[in-house]
């Protein structure tokens, strides 16, 4: 976590980095390191009632970037 504060009287939000390796296949595939901005609303009952993640990558480079991770070195060691 990066940071965690309340926006609004209802709002709270999350700044978190996400990263890492998914173990499929013989190599893995490696995750590309991006920001994500996490907006949880709570209603009356004190239950969150909504969220909104935002991505600092555009989803299609996070994607190609796990596609090809899977031919990068780094992953063909890792075994």
């Amino acid at each position: 976590v990066v940071n965690c504060r309340a926006v609004e009287a209802d709002t709270v939000r999350v700044i978190w980095r996400l990263s890492g390796c998914v173990n499929l296949g013989p190599a893995g595939i490696d995750i590309k390191p991006y920001v994500v901005t996490t907006d949880l609303k709570v209603g009356e009952d004190g239950l969150v009632n909504f969220q909104e993640d935002r991505f600092d990558l555009p989803g299609w480079d996070i994607l190609l970037s796990a596609f090809f991770s899977i031919f990068a070195p780094a992953a063909q060691a890792r075994g």
